[in-house]
């Protein structure tokens, strides 16, 4: 892994503990936030995969209640469609007050020609 450096590491603490202090985030948040790099479980990707696993076919089972065409996709069809339907964008206009807010962007000018 690469390290940013002890400055960067302190400004993330800083934020975090800034986040929690204004209820922005909770406790639990917090403390997963700040859980040390040897703490943090080496199953957590496998982890994630089944869990997406479990609530793809549960979603599914549901729909099928209501409608009889219902089609799993890999997650590049989603990505494929999400990026052609413009809801990439959308979702990043939605968030873009909270990135802001959390100093996750910048100001980059264009000259036009």
């Amino acid at each position: 892994m690469k390290s940013k450096g002890e400055e960067a590491f302190n400004e993330y603490v800083k934020r975090v503990e800034n986040y929690y202090e204004n209820k922005k985030i909770s406790k639990t948040k917090r403390e997963r936030l700040l859980t040390p790099a040897d703490k943090i479980p080496t199953d957590f990707i496998d982890r994630q995969l089944r869990e997406s696993q479990y609530i793809a076919r549960k979603s599914q089972e549901i729909l099928r209640q209501v409608c009889h065409n219902v089609w799993s996709t890999s997650g590049s069809v989603t990505d494929f469609l999400r990026h052609n339907w413009g809801y990439d964008e959308i979702l990043h206009n939605i968030n873009f007050e909270r990135y802001k807010l959390g100093g996750l962007t910048e100001m980059v000018e264009f000259e036009h020609k």
